[in-house]
């Protein structure tokens, strides 16, 4: 074979290549939501509350690595803090003791059961309007925190045990909204502000069940997906 017919061939492979890997089918929905906290300490009930989002993404390539799908659930925004009477500060973390929470409160609200496919998925989360309680085994990590010096010890919170702090309930609500995300945890706290990825573990977390729980600054505050 002659070399120009090579090189037009070599072109025409990476050419279907490509089209293979753009040519996909797509579907992502946002899911932007209001998760609030209200936790009783000693018959004093107290909330706070913060705007969330999480992005579901499904993808399907039609030529390149047929049959290959991929489902991803991405969460942007911050933590919910609530300021304590004693002068520390509690936290609801974006992070659940096994990974993201996005997948804990996706779960809890009934959009990832029963398991169908990435694209159902995806459909059934951008379709979601309304509001839903979160139980106890599906919360986010749950801290105190009372000193800033860094790495930041957090004792933690487990609503599922009824253990820490002394809360006799604690509930967390999500529901959907139009309203803005805010940002601005890491002007407040100066070991969380600037922190980055550099510090982690920021924060660590203790149980009472001798467990602990390693955050870091993206689990508190994240702006992009």
């Amino acid at each position: 074979m002659r070399l120009g017919a090579k090189i037009a061939l070599a072109l025409s492979i990476a050419a279907l290549l490509t089209v293979g890997v753009a040519a996909c089918r797509r579907a992502e929905a946002v899911l932007r939501y209001r998760l609030t906290l209200t936790i009783d300490i000693g018959g004093v009930r107290q909330s706070a509350s913060a705007v969330q989002e999480i992005r579901a993404q499904w993808t399907e390539p039609l030529f390149y690595f047929p049959g290959q799908t991929s489902f991803k659930l991405r969460q942007r925004g911050q933590a919910v803090e609530l300021p304590l009477s004693d002068g520390g500060r509690l936290f609801l973390s974006m992070q659940g003791k096994g990974g993201s929470s996005a997948r804990y409160l996706l779960t809890a609200c009934g959009l990832l059961d029963p398991p169908t496919d990435g694209r159902a998925l995806v459909a059934r989360i951008g379709a979601f309007r309304g509001n839903c309680d979160i139980p106890s085994n599906r919360m986010p990590v749950i801290f105190t925190v009372n000193s800033e010096q860094l790495p930041i010890t957090g004792y933690g919170i487990d609503p599922s045990a009824g253990e820490g702090l002394g809360a006799t309930t604690v509930t967390i609500e999500l529901s959907t909204t139009n309203d803005p995300i805010l940002f601005d945890l890491d002007q407040r706290f100066a070991w969380l502000n600037g922190a980055g990825s550099s510090s982690f573990p920021l924060v660590i977390v203790s149980f009472p069940d001798k467990k602990t729980v390693h955050l870091g600054a993206t689990d508190l505050i994240k702006q992009t997906f």
